[in-house]
């Protein structure tokens, strides 16, 4: 491996400075966020769709007490914008506002989904896998 002037800097000041700011899932160990759903409920979520601040990701149909695969996401808060089919009604999740909120760190997690009041409503909850 040829050592330049510009990675000998990298990997002595700047990768340092920014693992003290906070960084360091970034930087040193490639930053990317995985998310998958569970599905925590007695029915079945059609046609599951999450709307991250990176992006719109569509997990599809979770059948009652399965998961779906990872889903690398590019930013993410510990909850987002969730739609999903239940006995013919549209349910969602909407998020007022990210204030105060910060993006999930490198990692894997999963976004547990369930269904309240004979179907009418969906809940989520944030595991760190």
């Amino acid at each position: 491996m040829l050592i330049t002037r510009r990675s000998l800097f990298t990997m002595l000041v700047l990768a340092p400075a920014l693992q003290l700011a906070g960084c360091e899932d970034l930087v040193l160990f490639g930053g990317d966020v995985e998310i998958r759903m569970r599905n925590a409920s007695t029915y079945t979520l059609l046609d599951v769709r999450v709307e991250f601040p990176g992006g719109l990701v569509i997990y599809g149909d979770i059948d009652a007490g399965r998961s779906t695969s990872y889903r690398v996401v590019e930013l993410a808060y510990g909850y987002a914008y969730v739609e999903a089919a239940v006995d013919g009604r549209t349910l969602r999740l909407v998020p007022i506002d990210y204030v105060g909120e910060d993006y999930l760190k490198a990692g894997s997690y999963t976004y547990e989904l369930g269904v309240y009041g004979d179907g009418q409503s969906l809940t989520h909850r944030l595991v760190r896998d």
